[in-house]
């Protein structure tokens, strides 16, 4: 397809069309219109635009001459309920399970051999590179299972101390204030809060002096940390928040209403005056996410023998 103009329109799953059109070599891909919403009912239209233009052709100077796998981003945006296994649809199952075709940041990157850039924590928990950086240091927590929110993780006491471990060296070796939050799923809904149905739990190092604003809401105190809000949370939409200075926190709406699709993101960026990226699928970045990936693997964080 070396110098060709046209558009491919793939049906990825019953509700949601994909629309990626190229210009000139594949290396111009151009994403205008993936994942539309088939019909125009329903929800979502959050999910409605991305432009991978800048990613393809702008960031690195040579993609090559093969044009990513377009199925490689539907993996990433399903409206299915999720189910317990690894999905491959899922992009995260793909990455943790070292799949180079359902890796993303691979599949940007265009590299000729592939990499599994994930760091196990231990045998349930493992630490990636977000592909949508905030800051110099953004990770994901993430479970090896294909679950929806990380309050579902099986073993909560596996969960605390590897945070509380992960805290401890991020922030011993970087000293801003680190702060973590969570977008989780509902159990009983189809929608995906964050276009990523794969449960994880962003931890950002920002600079102390940037205070973030929460959104308003009823925040509720879980003193005993992140793996007790299981305890206070029901199976509806929820936000989670936890930094030093509030401590964690918890919230979930009415009438199960949804939250605005990266609310959490939203502050975040805000609170660092860079307002205009808190929209990570406008904004993906592989090449950060792959010097983050060479950072925290240098450190001491996995317990895994």
């Amino acid at each position: 397809m070396s110098g060709s103009t046209g558009t491919i329109t793939r049906i990825t799953n019953p509700s949601w069309r994909m629309t990626a059109t190229w210009i000139g070599p594949p290396a111009a891909l151009r994403w205008s219109e993936s994942m539309l919403p088939v019909s125009s009912g329903g929800g979502d239209e959050h999910m409605a635009r991305l432009s991978w233009l800048n990613v393809l052709a702008g960031q690195r100077g040579d993609y090559g001459t093969d044009m990513p796998d377009p199925g490689i981003f539907s993996r990433m945006y399903t409206n299915d309920l999720a189910e317990t296994q690894p999905d491959n649809r899922c992009a995260i199952c793909s990455q943790i399970a070292g799949d180079p075709a359902g890796d993303v940041i691979h599949q940007l990157l265009s590299a000729e051999s592939y990499e599994r850039r994930v760091v196990d924590l231990s045998s349930g928990l493992t630490l990636i590179p977000s592909l949508g950086s905030l800051t110099e240091l953004h990770v994901l927590l993430c479970p090896k299972r294909h679950l929806r929110r990380m309050t579902d993780v099986a073993n909560p006491m596996e969960l605390q101390q590897t945070v509380e471990r992960v805290q401890r060296f991020l922030s011993s070796r970087n000293g801003g204030n680190l702060v973590l939050f969570e977008h989780g799923a509902s159990r009983n809904r189809p929608e995906v809060p964050c276009s990523v149905e794969h449960a994880h739990l962003h931890i950002v190092d920002i600079p102390q002096s940037n205070h973030v604003t929460l959104p308003s809401a009823e925040w509720i105190p879980v003193p005993a940390g992140i793996a007790a809000a299981r305890e206070v949370l029901d199976h509806r939409e929820y936000l989670l928040w936890s930094d030093y200075q509030h401590g964690t926190l918890v919230t979930q709406q009415e009438n199960e209403a949804p939250f605005p699709s990266q609310v959490l993101r939203r502050a975040v960026a805000e609170a660092l005056r860079i307002g205009d990226r808190w929209n990570w699928r406008e904004r993906p970045d592989a090449i950060s996410a792959d010097a983050m990936y060479r950072h925290i693997a240098k450190l001491p964080l996995s317990d895994v023998q």
